[in-house]
């Protein structure tokens, strides 16, 4: 008996993404603007990978701006750290200028992964993968839309792909996962992921 996929493949996805991809963060049904004056794009799931680098340093600033606040605000270490020339002001700009480089940091090394989840009652086809592909390519092109996936997957049920799918998927770069026993794996040619 072969293992089905949890009820919500998205769901599934999402925690996939995070455990096995190393996506700090999953959005779920996320809009994309319409290009050209098309209709407006709905990504199954966006996932977000950056630097935790970056993140950490700008925790370190909010860090730095509680303790100047508390300086701030307690009489007796306001005039401990008025000794050792650390006023809580001096720790108020150091504290901003660390979240703000983190935050420049995290922005500048952000990538996003556009995941397609679809659970058919056959493999995937190859005009499903063609579809995804000419939707990602239109979204590549606009210099309208605030986010340009790097990453773009097709994650699907028990059913998998066709070869033809795999194949087109293959030469655009597109990943194709499905489900297994084990889980998401990665499709393999000729392979329906059903066993």
């Amino acid at each position: 008996m072969t293992h089905r996929p949890a009820t919500n493949l998205r769901q599934e996805c999402a925690a996939w993404l995070k455990a096995s991809l190393g996506c700090q963060s999953v959005e779920i049904n996320v809009s994309v603007a319409s290009v050209q004056g098309g209709k407006a794009s709905t990504v199954d799931l966006r996932g977000e990978r950056y630097d935790r680098r970056w993140q950490r340093l700008k925790s370190s600033g909010v860090k730095v701006f509680l303790a100047a606040v508390v300086l701030q605000n307690v009489p007796p270490l306001y005039a401990l750290a008025a000794e050792f020339s650390m006023t809580p002001n001096l720790l108020l700009v150091v504290s901003l200028l660390l979240m703000a480089v983190g935050h420049i940091g995290r922005v500048r090394t952000r990538e996003y992964a556009w995941v397609q989840c679809r659970d058919f009652a056959k493999p995937v086809k190859r005009g499903d993968v063609q579809a995804l592909h000419d939707t990602v390519g239109e979204i590549r092109r606009s210099g309208s839309v605030k986010w340009k996936p790097s990453e773009v997957i097709f994650a699907t049920g028990t059913n998998g792909f066709d070869a033809e799918a795999l194949e087109l998927a293959r030469s655009t770069g597109i990943q194709c996962y499905g489900w297994t026993d084990a889980g998401f794996e990665q499709a393999r040619s000729r392979q329906s992921l059903s066993k």
